[in-house]
């Protein structure tokens, strides 16, 4: 009998920790999403226009939803005559007017120009 209630605390032990890991997983990439979908709305919301230059357009492999490929399109901007750059990822076929060389414009938030998106939206 004692035998018996040992194996059982030890299966629930287990199992509840299992259970708090995959919560704080769980957690943890909710968390992630909610955060990168502020970086991208607050630039519509808070952000300062400028204009950028596509540098790169192609279909980016190392992501897959239910085998397609999304597109990703990489810009440039200057703030206060410092580059930085942005990636957009759309699941379209960019316009063919969206090449290398082509004007963009982008929102940025002031105080942390990583925090960027194209303005409209390339897809």
């Amino acid at each position: 009998v004692m035998g018996e209630l040992a194996q059982e605390t030890e299966l629930l032990v287990i199992g509840g920790g299992l259970g708090a890991l995959f919560t704080l997983l769980g957690g943890a990439m909710v968390y992630s999403g909610i955060r990168r979908g502020i970086q991208k709305i607050r630039p519509f919301e808070h952000g300062i226009a400028t204009v950028g230059e596509i540098m790169d357009v192609y279909q980016d492999t190392r992501v897959s939803v239910n085998g397609r490929y999304p597109w990703a399109i990489v810009y440039t901007f200057q703030v206060h005559g410092f580059d930085h750059s942005g990636q957009e990822l759309v699941w379209r076929q960019p316009s063919r007017n969206l090449t290398v060389g082509s004007k963009v414009h982008v929102l940025y938030i002031q105080d942390n120009p990583q925090e960027n998106v194209t303005y409209p939206p390339p897809g």
